[in-house]
This record gives structure tokens, C-alpha cells and sequence, in this order.
């Protein structure tokens, strides 16, 4: 089986219609499917930062980023730094 990658692709396994899946999430999460995805690819960046030395654009796919670029906004919009100073000070 293949594994979700989306919130449609959650969706669409959950066998409830996107509206009523929203609307349960949110009220047992607090937030949106695409939040915790989002805050489930970030721990696992955090973790490959801190742990390896795998390269940034390795770890953004491996995480499910379309690009690095694409990761590096949202690391710096959501922990307020860039990857490399964080990886700096957590090895």
C-alpha cells in the first residue's frame, strides 16, 4: 500500500466525504490535515538535521517537500531559522 503523501490522499482513505473529514479533524486536532502533515514532515526534518549530515535538498524529499526551496520558507517561517544555523546548534 502506498503511503499517504497529502491530505487528499488521507482523505480518500478515510472513506467519509473531505467536508466531514475536515470537520472532524479539526475538532479532534485543532487543526487543519495540511497543518499536521506539515508539522509531522518538520519533526522529521529535525531529526535528519540533528542526526545526520544528509544534504538539505536529500532530506526535503525524503521528507515529502517539493523542493528544498520549498522547505527551506517553511522551516524559516515555522522555527525562525535557517537549517543550517539550527543543524549548527543541535549536533
Amino acid at each position: 500500500m502506498r503511503r499517504a503523501r497529502t491530505g487528499a490522499d488521507v482523505i480518500r482513505h478515510s472513506g467519509v466525504t473531505k467536508s466531514l473529514f475536515t470537520l472532524r479533524f479539526r475538532e479532534a486536532m485543532g487543526h487543519s490535515v495540511r497543518a499536521e502533515i506539515e508539522q509531522v514532515r518538520l519533526a522529521r526534518v529535525l531529526t535528519l538535521l540533528a542526526e545526520t549530515d544528509t544534504p538539505l535538498g536529500v532530506v526535503a524529499d525524503m521528507c515529502g517537500f517539493g523542493s528544498e526551496v520549498e522547505l527551506r520558507q517553511i522551516f524559516r517561517k515555522r522555527v525562525r531559522t535557517s537549517m543550517k544555523e539550527w543543524r549548527a546548534l543541535h549536533r
